[in-house]
C-alpha cells in the first residue's frame, strides 16, 4: 500500500453544500413575519422598515457563505491497527483562497474508530492549520475510504453549511487475537515425519554412512577419520505443514467476532511457526479484493475470496474485511484440502451447525488425501 493512499489529501466531491437552518435563525424569521404583518395591516412604514432590518442578519448569513471550496484537507492515520490499540491521527487544513476562513468544525469518520470532531480556528490566506489527536480502534474494520466533513455557521450562526470530502485512504483494524487453535507445528517421528521435511536446520539430526548423491559439504571429516569410511551429517529436520482456514461462521451470530479473534490468534501463531496459511471465505467483498480461482473447471469459485502466505499482517488484512460470509460449499473444502496437501491441516471456523451426512462425506475425502480436518469454534476445536 502506497503512502499516498494512507495519508493523501481528501478529494472534493462535486461542490454541493448541504444547508440547514440553526435554531437561532427562527428569531429573525419570526420577527420579519410578525413585524411585516403588523406594518402591512396598520400601514405603518416604520414597522415595515423594522421588519426589513430584523431580517438583515438572516439574509447576510444566507447569501454571504464562506468559500469552503478553497479549503484542502489531508488526514493521516495508521494504515493498520488492532482493536483496542491507540493510533495518532494528524489533520492538515490548508487555505488556498484569498480570504480568511471562518472557524471550521472538522469531522473525520473512519470505520473502526470513533469519529474525530475538532474545531479549527480561522486560517489566513495561504495558511495551514495542524491538529494531532490520539484515536483508539474500537472494532474490526476494513475501510477503502472515508469522509471528512467541514462545517461552519459563520457569520451569525443562523445557517450551517457543510462540505463533504471523500478520502481514498485505506484503513484496516485487525481483530484482537485470542488463544489460537491447538494445531501442532511439528509432526511425525523418525526419519520420515509428516509434512514437508527440509534439511536446513542448524542443529545436528543424525550421522550416517555416505550414499551416492550426497554432497561433499555434508561429510563429517572427524567421524570419517575415526570410522575409516565416509560419514555424512544430516541437519535437524524442520517440518512446516500447510494450514488452510475456511471461515464459514454466521455474521449475525453473537459469537461471530469472538470466532474471528480465534482465527486471528491461529493465524498469528502459524506465522510465528513459519507455516504457510491459506485463508478462504465465501464473501463478495473478499472475492473482489482477492478472488480465488481453480484449475478444476467443475469448481464454483464465484464469490470465493482468499489469500495465501506466511505474513500474518497480510492475512489479518483480509480477515478484517470479512463481512457477509455465506455457508461453504463442498468445492471450498476440496480446494482447501488440495492446497494443504498430504500432512496438512484444514480448519473450518464456524458458528453454524454442520450437517452430519455432509460433514462425514467431507471428512472421508480429507482423510483419503492425508489431510487433518478440524472444526474451530469459540469454545473448542474438534479434530475429525
Amino acid at each position: 500500500m502506497e503512502d499516498g493512499a494512507r495519508t493523501g489529501p481528501a478529494q472534493g466531491r462535486p461542490f454541493v453544500e448541504p444547508v440547514s437552518l440553526r435554531p437561532l435563525a427562527l428569531a429573525p424569521i419570526v420577527a420579519v413575519l410578525a413585524l411585516g404583518y403588523l406594518g402591512y395591516r396598520s400601514d405603518n412604514a416604520w414597522l415595515l422598515l423594522l421588519a426589513c432590518a430584523a431580517g438583515g442578519p438572516f439574509v447576510v448569513s444566507w447569501i454571504g457563505r464562506p468559500r469552503l471550496e478553497a479549503v484542502t484537507v489531508t488526514s493521516g492515520l495508521a494504515f493498520r491497527a488492532v482493536v483496542g490499540e491507540p493510533a495518532e491521527w494528524v489533520l492538515r487544513l490548508h487555505n488556498t483562497g484569498r480570504r480568511t476562513t471562518p472557524p471550521l468544525l472538522v469531522t473525520d469518520r473512519v470505520a473502526g474508530y470513533d469519529d474525530a470532531v475538532v474545531l479549527v480556528g480561522a486560517v489566513p490566506p495561504g495558511g495551514t492549520a495542524h491538529v494531532t489527536q490520539r484515536r483508539v480502534a474500537r472494532h474490526r474494520a476494513f475501510s477503502e475510504g472515508h469522509d471528512v466533513t467541514l462545517s461552519t455557521t459563520a457569520p451569525f450562526g443562523m445557517v450551517e453549511r457543510r462540505r463533504v470530502l471523500a478520502n481514498r485512504r485505506v484503513s484496516v483494524v485487525h481483530p484482537l487475537p485470542s488463544p489460537p487453535a491447538g494445531i501442532a507445528v511439528r509432526g511425525g517421528e523418525g526419519d520420515d515425519p509428516a509434512g514437508e521435511p527440509a534439511r536446513t536446520g542448524p542443529d545436528l539430526h543424525s550421522v550416517r554412512e555416505w550414499r551416492p548423491g550426497d554432497e561433499a559439504r555434508h561429510v563429517h571429516w572427524r567421524s570419517t577419520a575415526r570410522h575409516g569410511r565416509l560419514v555424512v551429517v544430516e541437519p535437524e529436520r524442520t517440518v512446516s505443514r500447510r494450514m488452510a482456514l475456511v471461515v464459514a461462521g454466521e455474521p449475525t451470530a453473537p459469537e461471530w467476532e469472538a470466532l474471528l479473534s480465534r482465527v486471528a490468534g491461529t493465524v498469528v501463531e502459524a506465522a510465528r511457526a513459519d507455516r504457510e496459511v491459506c485463508l478462504l471465505a465465501r464473501d463478495e467483498r473478499l472475492a473482489r479484493l482477492c478472488p480465488v480461482t481453480s484449475d478444476e473447471p467443475a469448481d464454483d469459485t464465484s464469490g470465493l475470496g482468499g489469500i495465501t502466505g506466511r505474513d500474518a499482517a497480510d492475512l489479518l488484512d483480509l480477515l478484517a474485511a470479512v463481512g457477509a460470509v455465506t455457508a461453504p460449499r463442498g468445492d471450498d473444502l476440496r480446494i482447501a484440502a488440495d492446497w494443504a496437501g498430504a500432512g496438512g491441516d484444514v480448519l473450518v471456523a464456524t458458528t453454524r451447525p454442520l450437517e452430519p451426512g455432509w460433514w462425514e462425506q467431507i471428512s472421508a475425502r480429507a482423510a483419503a488425501k492425508g489431510v487433518r480436518l478440524s472444526v474451530l469454534t469459540t469454545a473448542a476445536q474438534v479434530t475429525v
